[in-house]
């Protein structure tokens, strides 16, 4: 099972230009420990088993150090098998445990799908000269206020391409001054990378 997850998550993160970030994510997601389940398995929550499990483990490791580690998952999936749906599951859970959370998609339309932001605007991301550069630097209270976020969440993540997420990563490292992927903040990307290719500028 072990060689099954790492051949598929390799074979999903081939384009990052940090390599590091491709390799830190894959030993993240083997090195989970299995938790007791969040959930009552009598819960109302009209989830299957698999939505269940997925659901139970973000919710045990969510927000938690281990030895350094920090949780970072990709929930992927073909149309229609909920991924929108869990998303919304775990944004009620964050809500819940009044986690301060920035929730983002690269698109208008699938931002306010999720009731979220655009990647650009939360950011104040712009391409210049090649680049992707941020003006949050300008104004510290944004810089100040998107410290403070405790969970990352990003829908249609295949429209995302590898320089801007690379970028994103790298800006959170900035703003919470370590060499941690996001700064160490846990994030949740959510997609399927056969159904929406990226965007380059």
């Amino acid at each position: 099972l072990s060689r099954a997850y790492n051949s598929t998550l390799r074979s999903l993160l081939p384009e990052l230009k940090n390599h590091d970030l491709s390799d830190f994510i894959i030993n993240q997601f083997l090195s989970l420990e299995k938790n007791r389940p969040y959930l009552d398995t009598r819960s109302s929550l009209s989830l299957n088993t698999e939505q269940y499990k997925i659901y139970s483990t973000l919710c045990n490791v969510w927000g938690k150090s281990n030895e350094g580690k920090y949780p970072y998952f990709f929930l992927t999936g073909s149309a229609g098998t909920g991924k929108t749906f869990m998303l919304l599951q775990i944004i009620t859970f964050l809500q819940s445990k009044k986690k301060i959370y920035l929730l983002m998609a690269f698109t208008g339309v699938a931002a306010q799908n999720i009731g979220g932001k655009t990647i650009h605007s939360c950011l104040k991301i712009r391409f210049q000269d090649g680049n992707y550069e941020t003006l949050i630097h300008i104004n510290n209270q944004d810089e100040s206020d998107l410290k403070k976020i405790e969970a990352i969440l990003i829908d249609e993540i295949s429209m995302v391409d590898a320089d801007l997420f690379t970028f994103l990563s790298n800006t959170f490292a900035r703003i919470h001054k370590n060499n941690l992927i996001f700064g160490g903040v846990p994030i949740l990307v959510v997609g399927d990378l056969a159904q929406l290719p990226p965007i380059r500028p």
